[in-house]
């Protein structure tokens, strides 16, 4: 078999072979078939990697046959023809040719993991030599290109010294009816670190009632706890005196929590007043000066990360800051015992925060609030550093656990949760399983991929991420030590660094702590159950029309390259005003900052919306296309209706957009709309538009798409006007214009890619005169403003 070929139908049948073996692991608990499938699926994502590295590609074919004759076990394949294999990559989901294949794939995995599964544990070796010791791998840079060094640790040994502090404490002592009386409930705030970190600041908040799960009768106390950072090196003599003073008035000013003291403090300290507390030595001290309440929260139990995913609409700008937050607190709690409870959406925490002491108005849910539901008990198994356990496919839950809960995020909607629970090391590897499923797809996350937060959950998920320092549970403790450090280091490089890049890129790191309270969807998503994964070759293909439409808009990109290798130095960028329905900021295609810095400026004929809106999606196609096109041009937007309903009545809002261009030097204005009559006040302003610029501002029109049935619209038919028209990739005029007088312009109009509301999952396709005249426009914006004047002119 030909190497190429041999590669395609591998990329295509070993995941879903990989799939057939972990769900019937499952469903026969056998844990070797379930370890089986996870290195196949594993082996799967290694040979999407593989197209440009020819020496491996070469070995593909054996590969090939070593897992066809998985499949077919006892039986040994006859040639390279594979039957098993090309029957599951050719045939689709729920089909007759599906079904038949699965059953003779299933018949030879169940034989082959049968009895002590000696046969399954030797295949499984012999997959890890390609994946792992030198066989086929995927080409994965061990650090993340461009990625920063780890910084500082603010917290350092404060973390361990309040956890263990705490610990103490929270054992209930109070004199109470309570059945479950064993701690007070404690929620950590998980925040970015301020500029000033004269002390270690931990914001909690403690529940009044020591009910461990929820919050009965009782209140939330405020609590703010502080460690003063010791003056370090070449500083410490500076300080020393400055340090001095402020350990003794804190020693003035503080009185010593004695033991079984805290509950009291909790259950009767001032509901108006934040409990400031500091370690000292060890010993838990109260701070005599009292601050206001600095969290003002509903007394109600929180509401977890899963019901927040579920029931909140969740922004791409929300997504990223939650996710680099999470992440960001997972490397700095890493190497301490906070982390002794599972991080999961079930122990991440929302409160209902108030905006003022009064309290008048509706408690809010804020994204830039999470807080992490600690418990001061005992170690919980499954969320270790690292584990032994056999057949375990990732032996790192914290960082596991992390990833999942990413994907979960990005998605908007939670993963299946449907394995059996009492089966610890068959749950950890299906919810892996899914996670991955999702996170390998190739297909877009709805109105959320960014590259930067993929390959942050991409390495998350990687059973191999601390390759270079493994877990060894045998080496003494000062090497435990050094490896739980490198691994700290690692993860802070591939998971947090690129989440960092991210919200920086984007600007939303700095307005953290301004972010608007999460608002209620109309319907809570559901859960994503494993049969929803299906590999590229199963999705819904492109049309020969859309797949034109897309080759000629990457010609158009590659115009661009060349165009900017030509120029002739900086020149005044076009300014290009579009008029529609105006676009939608969140949509993934406008969060780059070199796209962001082109929106120059927007105007609401509307409603008179401060931030850029769009109900309809028509103006964010329109608005991203163009400057798809015309990536270097400013854009002008302008928001004349709500959606194409609104056109009818909307001349004035048009004529008043035409004319605040003309104001802000606009040299092209795009109308992707059209109306049968002439309107006075939109042809007054096109014309005081041209005249104030001396010809050398131009407009496009839409013609009109009703074809043969309606004749050119306005304003598309004014004399100041570029008609446009819609053509396919290669130029014919398609059949819904209108009719012809004459010569005439066209365009490509035909299932046009670009980008839909921010809800909406990938790229959208529009067909039309409308989409023509935005392609027009971008065109003529691909020219500088030098020659304005004469293309004006020229027209």
């Amino acid at each position: 078999m030909d190497p190429e070929e041999a590669l395609e139908l591998a990329q295509h049948a070993i995941e879903k072979v990989s799939r057939i073996a972990i769900l019937l692991g499952q469903k026969k608990q056998r844990i070797v078939c379930g370890r089986l499938g996870g290195e196949l699926f594993i082996l799967a994502d290694y040979l999407q990697g593989l197209s440009d590295q020819v020496d491996q590609v070469a070995k593909v074919p054996k590969l090939l046959r070593d897992v066809e004759k998985i499949c077919c076990w006892p039986e040994r394949p006859k040639d390279d023809y594979c039957p098993c294999l090309r029957g599951i990559a050719n045939a689709m989901n729920g089909t007759n040719a599906y079904k038949l294949a699965e059953a003779s794939i299933i018949k030879g995995l169940t034989k082959i993991t049968a009895g002590n599964g000696e046969e399954a544990e030797k295949a499984i070796l012999h997959i890890r030599r390609f994946t792992k010791r030198g066989g086929i791998k995927k080409q994965k840079t061990e650090e993340t290109v461009n990625s920063k060094s780890m910084p500082v640790d603010y917290l350092d040994d404060a973390k361990e010294l309040v956890y263990q502090t705490l610990r103490k404490h929270v054992r209930c002592t109070c004199d109470c009816d309570f059945v479950d009386k064993k701690q007070h409930s404690a929620n950590l705030l998980l925040s970015l670190p301020s500029e000033d970190q004269g002390s270690a600041l931990f914001n909690m908040l403690f529940s009044s009632d020591p009910s461990r799960d929820t919050l009965m009768s009782g209140r939330w106390q405020d609590v703010q706890l502080s460690v003063l950072n010791s003056p370090k090196g070449e500083k410490k003599r500076q300080r020393r005196a400055r340090f001095d003073d402020v350990i003794e008035y804190t020693e003035k000013c503080s009185e010593e929590v004695k033991d079984g003291k805290f509950c009291k403090l909790i259950r009767q300290g001032d509901k108006h007043a934040r409990l400031c507390l500091t370690v000292q030595d060890g010993k838990l001290h109260r701070l005599l000066d009292s601050e206001p309440l600095q969290h003002i929260v509903d007394h109600t139990p929180g509401i977890s990360l899963a019901n927040v995913i579920q029931s909140y609409y969740l922004t791409p700008k929300v997504k990223a800051i939650l996710g680099y937050i999470l992440a960001r607190s997972v490397w700095q709690f890493y190497d301490s015992d906070w982390l002794k409870t599972p991080w999961t959406s079930r122990t991440i925490q929302f409160m209902r925060h108030y905006n003022s002491p009064i309290g008048d108005e509706e408690p809010s849910v804020f994204p830039s609030k999470p807080y992490y539901s600690v418990h001061f008990g005992e170690d919980d198994a499954s969320s270790r550093e690292a584990t032994t356990n056999s057949g375990e496919i990732h032996r790192y839950p914290r960082v596991r656990d992390l990833g999942i809960m990413l994907v979960e995020i990005g998605l908007g909607c939670l993963l299946d949760d449907s394995a059996p629970k009492h089966n610890v090391i068959s749950k950890a590897n299906q919810d892996w399983l899914h996670a991955k499923g999702w996170s390998d797809s190739k297909t877009p996350w709805r109105d959320f991929d960014y590259p930067k937060y993929r390959a942050a959950v991409e390495n998350c998920l990687d059973p191999d991420i601390f390759a270079t320092a493994p877990f060894t549970p045998s080496v003494n403790v000062d090497g435990l030590a050094k490896g739980l450090h490198k691994r700290r280091k690692i993860f802070y490089e591939r998971v947090v660094s690129p989440l960092e890049e991210l919200v920086q890129g984007t600007g939303w790191k700095e307005i953290v702590n301004n972010m608007p309270s999460l608002r209620l969807q109309t319907a809570p998503t559901q859960s994503r159950p494993l049969q929803e994964f299906q590999p590229p070759v199963e999705q819904s293909k492109l049309s020969k029309d859309q797949k034109d439409s897309k080759r000629w808009l990457r010609r158009i990109q590659l115009l661009n390259i060349e165009l900017k290798k030509q120029s002739q130095g900086p020149a005044r960028r076009t300014r290009i005003a579009i008029i529609d329905t105006g676009y939608d900021a969140d949509a993934i295609f406008f969060q780059p900052n070199s796209r962001r810095n082109r929106l120059v400026r927007w105007k609401d004929f509307v409603e008179n919306a401060k931030e850029p809106t769009d109900c309809n999606g028509h103006g964010t196609h329109l608005v991203s296309l163009i400057m798809k096109i015309a990536p270097e041009a400013d854009i002008y937007v302008a928001r004349v209706v709500k959606d194409p309903m609104g056109l009818s009545t909307a001349s004035e809002a048009i004529a008043e957009a035409i004319g605040w261009a003309s104001e802000h030097d606009a040299n092209i204005i795009s109308m992707s709309f059209g109306f049968p009559d002439k309107k006075p006040s939109i042809s007054k302003a096109i014309r005081k538009a041209v005249n104030d610029h001396d010809d050398s501002i131009i407009f496009f029109a839409a013609a009109a798409n009703s074809g043969l049935n309606e004749a050119e619209m306005f304003p598309a038919r004014h004399e100041c006007v570029i008609s446009i028209r819609a053509t396919n990739s290669n130029g014919a005029f398609r059949d819904f214009n209108p009719p012809r007088n004459g010569a005439v312009i066209g365009t490509l109009g035909l299932d046009v890619p670009s980008s839909g509301l921010s809800h909406d999952a990938g790229d959208v396709y529009r067909k039309g005169t409308s989409v023509a005249t935005a392609v027009a426009a971008g065109m003529a914006g691909l020219d500088d403003d030098r020659r304005w004047a004469k293309l004006g002119a020229l027209v």
